[in-house]
């Protein structure tokens, strides 16, 4: 049976914020991501910003690592990142492949020796648009059935700044440089993505709800009534038959609305893994 473990990268107030808007926590989605497609497969989940937060069992013993997002920055010099960053680099050396999302990028990229900064373009919420694959995404079998360009479902204020030795970028978009990319450190490999697979629109309605008041002060949205008007319009999005004029306003693809597509990077991941 495949052993997965999960690390929900978010803070206690983090995930407190995500549990007040009823959005379900990131080791959550993950795992129900991971029972979508290994629905025989094992999956322990680790809220590992938390101090006392360990592995239950060896890094060696699981088949897989999987990274959640966070709402931490991992250049903040902060005992939460740091941990998180050593764990890490201690799959790298001892070889346990890992797979994650936006977070799950940026510390990929930083264990391995890159770097990460605040993006220029301020944040990307809800949706980023027009990501393209560059050849060697087009390449590779990751990206198998997945039409180029595409979009996705995100929320990030980081972006990477600098590849480390072995990270080979697989997509990009005018936002952000390094979309999704593949590190290959010691003895291990790690995909992530900018984007999240994970995410539906009624994940991203909560969100909003969640960071409304934030938003607005932070100039993303120009009022609280803006922000809810788009929290309702992604509450509508999650349905088997979305609103027309609502994927009109938003210009949106099955690359978004349907779930294989989100998952397609996910589900190509495991294939390889064999697991």
């Amino acid at each position: 049976m495949t052993r997965f473990l999960i690390l929900d990268a978010y803070s206690q107030q983090g995930r407190d914020r995500l549990a007040s808007a009823g959005v379900p926590l990131a080791g959550t989605m993950y795992r129900n991501m991971v029972h979508r497609h290994r629905p025989d497969s094992e999956s322990d989940i680790v809220c590992i910003a938390d101090p006392q937060a360990r592995p239950p069992q060896p890094l060696e013993s699981y088949d897989a690592m999987l990274w959640t997002g966070s709402s931490l920055s991992i250049y903040e010099d902060l005992p939460e990142v740091h941990r998180q960053i050593e764990l890490a680099r201690h799959a790298f050396d001892i070889g346990v492949p890992a797979y994650g999302s936006c977070w799950a990028l940026q510390l990929a990229v930083v264990a391995a020796g890159g770097e990460v900064e605040r993006s220029p373009h301020g944040l990307t919420f809800g949706l980023s648009y027009g990501i393209t694959l560059t050849p060697e995404g087009q390449a590779h079998p990751i990206y198998k059935n997945r039409a180029s360009p595409f979009d996705a479902l995100a929320s990030h204020y980081d972006i990477v700044k600098t590849m480390p030795p072995g990270g080979t970028v697989l997509a990009r978009s005018h936002r952000s440089n390094v979309q999704a990319a593949m590190i290959e450190h010691k003895k291990s490999t790690f995909f992530a993505t900018q984007y999240h697979p994970e995410f539906n629109f009624e994940v991203l309605s909560g969100v909003t709800h969640s960071r409304k008041t934030l938003l607005v002060e932070q100039g993303f949205y120009p009022d609280l009534a803006a922000a809810e008007t788009q929290a309702c319009d992604f509450e509508h999005l999650h349905s088997p038959m979305p609103v027309a004029e609502l994927v009109a306003k938003y210009k949106l693809t099955d690359s978004v609305l349907d779930i294989d597509q989100r998952q397609n990077e996910f589900k190509n991941w495991l294939s390889l893994l064999a697991l």
